[in-house]
């Protein structure tokens, strides 16, 4: 439930974080797993943070892998690629 929540935190931001933000998340989780393994106590919020906080580590590492080029300007011209597949409709219109 806390990871998701944290897939959920990761889409809900009106802009991409910077590199300085996801070191200090990346290191946060590091932080609190390894007190988790040496100080558990049977607390569980931070287990929850530790999971919201992985979370959004794995929602920006998929981000950033399956992202494709953008253009940055207007392109008015014709645009060459190739077609992998076709998905068709269940219609098959």
């Amino acid at each position: 439930m806390f990871f998701a929540a944290g897939v959920g935190l990761y889409f809900s931001l009106p802009q991409e974080p910077v590199a300085v933000v996801w070191a200090a998340v990346s290191a946060s989780a590091g932080v609190l797993l390894v007190l988790l393994l040496t100080l558990w106590r049977g607390r569980l919020w931070p287990v929850a943070v530790l999971f919201a906080l992985l979370g959004v580590l794995a929602a920006g590492h998929r981000s950033h892998s399956v992202a494709e080029p953008v253009l940055t300007f207007r392109y008015y011209g014709p645009v060459e690629g190739r077609i992998v597949g076709i998905d068709r409709s269940a219609s098959d219109k």
